[in-house]
Order: structure tokens, then sequence, then C-alpha cells
């Protein structure tokens, strides 16, 4: 069985869909390379073979977005952007975590005023989720 999936930039945290799912090695890789075409360089398509009891598979085939990726990767810049809005967002509520000096390796939360700018900035960042949120929520 073939599978054929579009990752957004090659990444494995990002947008991803399927393309394809068969047994027509032929048709699995004709679909990625045109997926490929066509998203325009935005979206790498891996072929994967899987074994017939679906357990264990191969990569077939990887053509890559604009990024010229070898595979589909994990993307620690987006975990590291995730993280600080967390952090950013705590900060803004007035808590931020910072290594307890009596538990090494351990984060203890320290009370600390954030500028005005944090706080407008978070909240103007709320106020658009609650709108995108509502805007997807059916009626």
């Amino acid at each position: 069985m073939y599978l054929v999936t579009a990752y957004r930039w090659g990444w494995l945290n990002n947008h991803q869909y399927h393309v394809y799912a068969g047994t027509d090695k032929t048709k699995a890789m004709a679909l990625a390379h045109a997926e490929n075409d066509d998203r325009g360089g935005k979206y790498g398509c891996a072929v994967y073979l899987f074994i017939e009891d679906g357990t264990d598979y191969t990569l077939e085939a990887y053509y890559p977005s604009s990024y010229d990726e070898e595979e589909p990767y994990h993307n620690g810049r987006l975990d590291m952007f995730e993280s600080l809005g967390h952090i950013i967002y705590n900060y803004s509520k007035g808590s931020v975590m910072l290594p307890d000096p009596d538990k090494k390796g351990y984060l203890m939360p320290v009370k600390m005023e954030p500028p005005e700018w944090v706080i407008s900035e978070v909240k103007r960042a709320e106020e658009m989720a609650e709108i995108l949120t509502k805007a997807r929520t059916p009626r």
C-alpha cells in the first residue's frame, strides 16, 4: 500500500494532508510529483510504502518543498516559538518561571511586572484568537 502525504515546507510539525492511498506505485509517484508542482514549492510530498499488515513503512520517494530538504523533518524552531508564546503569555499575566536556586534543574514561579506593550500585544492576540475561534464554530 502506498501513501502520499504533503508536508508544508517539508515540516512534520506543520500542516500536512494525504494526497493518495492505494496499491498503484506509478499513480502514487505521479500524484506526489504533480501535487508538489501544483503547490508552487510550498509543500514537499512523500511517497511511503507500507508493508502488508500496515505496521511498518519505508520512504520510497520525496519531492521537496522550495527549501530543498532531503525528507520531511521536525522543525525545532516551531517548537521554540510556541514555547516562547507560552512564556510571553505568562509574563503578560505577571509571572515567569525562573531557575530555582534551591533545586537544581527545577523552575519556580516569580512575580514580575511586564511592560504595557507586552500586556497590550497579548490582549490583541487573545482578541484575534477569540474572533477566529468564533468564526470557525458551527452555529
